[in-house]
C-alpha cells in the first residue's frame, strides 16, 4: 500500500484539477453566455423607439446635438476618419472650434462608410448613424459587467441585467440618439475594468492596457479626463503599502500610454491647426492633463522614498519629475487655471471667457438656463427614482461598505478604487442630471452590494433559505423597482423641437449658401473660404 501511495496521490491530484479546470470553464461559459443575454436585451430594449423616430431625416435624431454630430459624420464617411474641428459656420461670422473630440463622429460614420463608401448619400448616412447608439449601449451593457465583476465577483450579469433595463441608460443609448454620451459610458467602464484588473494584478500590460483605454475614452470626450484624477488618487493611496516600484511604473505606464493615445489623435486630426487649450473642448489640454497627473503620482512616490531614506529611487524619481516639468513647460498656471474652470463648470459657478477658438469657460449664467446641467434634486426625487430606480437612494450606504473595506478589508487597493469611483460618480450625477448615465453603473452595483450584505444578515436571523437566494430575492426588488421608469422612458418620444425644423426648412429656403455645409475646405488644415467673408 505505502509503495502505491506516490503513484495515488499524483493521480488524484490530476483528477481534482482536472474537476477544478472544468468547473472554471464552465463558470466562464456561464458568465459569458450570461452576458450575452444581457446585451441582447439592451439591444431589443433600445431599438424598441425605432417605429416613431421614422418621420424623416432631421426628426431621426433626438436633440440638436445629435442633428450636429451627424453633419460631422458626414464628413467622416466623405473624407474618412477626417472631420471639421474649426467651423466657421458656428458663432458665424467668427467661426469658433467644435468641443467634441473626433472618436464618436467617426465610430456613427462607420456603417455608412463600410456599407456604401465615400460616396454614400446624407440619408445613408443618417440611417447608420441612427442604429450606433443602441449597438454602443449593448457594448456598454458588457462592459459594465466586466467592471462590475473586476469589482465584485457575482456582479456581472446582475449589474449588465440592470443596464440593460435602466432607463437613465436607455435615455442616452437608444436608436437615434446620436450624441456622445453613449460612447462616455462604454469607454469609461471599459478603462474602469481594466484600471481595477491592473491594481488587482500589477504588470506592465495591464496598466498600459487601462491608460491606452483612458486616452481612446478622452478622444471619445473630453471630460473623461476625470477618470485620470480618480486613477491618480487610487495610486497616490496605493503608494504608501505597495512595494517599491509598482506605483512609480504604474503612473508612468498609464497615464504615459493615455498622453501618448491623446496626443496622438490630436495630431492626427488637427493637422498642425491650433486648438484652444482648456477642458472645453478637444485639444492639447488633455495630454497635458495626462502628464500632470503622472507628474504627481510620481512626486508622491518620490516623497514616500524620502520618507523611507531610499536615495537613489528618490534621485530617480526627481529626474522623472523634472523631466515631467519640462514636458509641461509653462502650461502649468494655465493647466491649474482649467482645472478650476472644470470644476466651476460642474458646480455652475464658472465664469465665461473667450479665446480665437470660441468659449474656453462657460458662463455659469449661461449653464443655469440648461435642463439637463441642473441639479438632479432641483425638482424632487422623482426623476432619479424612475430613471435611477431605488437602487440610486443606497449608494451612499454602499460607499460607506467600500470605505470600509479599504481600511481594513481584502482588496484594499480595489475598494479604494470603488469607493472613490463611487463618491466621484455620485458628485456628478447630483450637481448635473446629465450624468446620470454614468450613474446607471453605480446604481446597480451599489443595489447589488446592499442585496450581498443584507442577504447575509437575513439567512442569519430567519434562518429560512440561503444567503444566495436571500441576495436574489433582494437585488430582483431592486430591479423591479427600475422597470416603471423604463416604461415611461419607451413611452417618451423625443425628437428635435418644431420651432427648430421649421427654422431650418425656412433657412434652406431663404437664406443664402454661398458654400456648402460640407465644403471640403472646413477640413483641417484650414483654408480660407473667400466666400463666407
Amino acid at each position: 500500500m505505502a509503495r502505491g501511495l506516490p503513484v495515488i496521490i499524483p493521480g488524484l491530484s490530476r483528477i481534482l484539477e482536472n474537476r477544478q479546470g472544468g468547473a472554471r470553464r464552465r463558470r466562464r461559459a456561464g458568465f459569458a453566455l450570461g452576458l450575452a443575454a444581457a446585451a441582447a436585451l439592451a439591444l431589443v430594449v433600445r431599438f424598441s423607439c425605432e417605429p416613431e423616430l421614422r418621420d424623416g431625416s432631421p426628426r431621426r435624431f433626438v436633440s440638436p446635438d445629435c442633428l450636429y454630430h451627424v453633419r460631422r459624420a458626414d464628413f467622416a464617411v466623405a473624407h474618412f476618419p477626417r472631420i471639421p474641428l474649426f467651423d466657421p459656420l458656428i458663432d458665424f461670422p467668427r467661426g469658433a472650434v467644435g468641443i467634441w473630440p473626433p472618436l464618436f463622429d467617426v465610430a456613427l460614420a462607420l456603417p455608412a462608410w463600410l456599407l456604401h463608401g465615400a460616396s454614400a448619400s446624407k440619408e445613408e448616412v443618417a440611417a447608420g448613424a441612427a442604429v450606433v447608439p443602441p449597438i454602443l449601449g449593448a457594448l456598454a451593457v458588457l462592459a459594465g459587467g466586466l467592471f462590475a465583476e473586476s469589482a465584485r465577483r457575482g456582479a456581472g450579469i446582475p449589474v449588465a441585467v440592470f443596464l440593460a433595463l435602466c432607463g437613465a441608460h436607455v435615455q442616452y443609448s437608444q436608436y437615434g440618439h446620436t450624441d456622445q454620451h453613449v460612447a462616455e459610458s462604454l469607454t469609461s467602464l471599459v478603462a474602469l475594468a481594466l484600471f481595477l484588473r491592473a491594481r488587482d494584478r500589477p504588470g506592465a500590460r495591464r496598466e498600459l492596457a487601462a491608460g491606452a483605454a483612458l486616452g481612446i475614452a478622452a478622444l471619445t470626450w473630453q471630460g473623461a479626463i476625470c477618470w485620470a484624477a480618480l486613477f491618480a488618487l487610487v495610486l497616490a493611496i496605493d503608494a504608501a503599502r505597495r512595494p517599491e516600484g509598482e506605483i512609480f511604473r504604474a503612473a508612468v505606464f498609464v497615464f504615459g500610454a493615455a498622453a501618448a493615445v491623446a496626443a496622438a489623435g490630436v495630431a492626427i486630426w488637427s493637422r498642425g491647426d491650433p486648438l484652444p487649450f482648456t477642458f472645453i473642448s478637444f485639444g492639447s489640454f488633455q495630454p497635458v492633463f495626462l502628464l500632470a497627473m503622472a507628474a504627481g503620482v510620481v512626486g508622491i512616490d518620490a516623497a514616500i522614498a524620502l520618507g523611507r531614506r531610499r536615495w537613489r529611487p528618490a534621485a530617480g524619481r526627481g529626474a522623472v519629475i523634472a523631466a515631467f516639468g519640462v514636458l509641461l513647460g509653462a502650461r502649468v498656471p494655465e493647466l491649474a487655471r482649467n482645472v478650476a474652470g472644470g470644476i466651476g463648470y460642474v458646480t455652475k459657478t464658472s465664469r465665461g471667457a473667450a479665446a480665437a477658438g470660441g468659449l474656453t469657460s462657460f458662463p455659469r449664467e449661461m449653464l443655469r438656463q440648461i435642463y439637463e446641467v441642473r441639479p438632479l434634486f432641483a425638482d424632487g426625487w422623482r426623476l432619479a427614482f424612475d430613471t435611477l430606480s431605488a437602487a440610486f437612494f443606497l449608494v451612499p450606504v454602499a460607499i460607506a461598505v467600500w470605505i470600509v473595506r479599504a481600511v481594513r478589508g481584502p482588496r484594499r487597493s480595489g475598494h479604494v478604487a470603488l469607493a472613490a469611483w463611487g463618491a466621484l460618480t455620485l458628485w456628478l450625477a447630483l450637481s448635473q442630471r446629465l450624468n446620470i448615465y454614468y450613474a446607471a453603473p453605480l446604481a446597480a452595483l451599489a443595489g447589488w452590494e446592499i442585496a450581498r450584505q443584507l442577504s447575509v444578515r437575513l439567512a442569519r436571523k430567519l434562518g429560512k433559505g440561503s444567503a444566495v437566494r436571500w441576495r436574489a430575492a433582494v437585488a430582483l426588488l431592486l430591479l423591479l423597482t427600475a422597470l416603471p421608469g423604463l416604461r415611461r422612458q419607451l413611452a417618451t418620444r423625443y425628437a428635435p423641437g418644431d420651432d427648430l425644423i421649421r427654422t431650418m426648412e425656412w433657412s434652406r429656403v431663404h437664406l443664402a449658401h454661398p458654400v456648402s455645409a460640407y465644403d471640403p475646405r472646413f477640413l483641417p488644415p484650414a483654408r480660407p473660404v473667400p466666400a463666407l467673408a
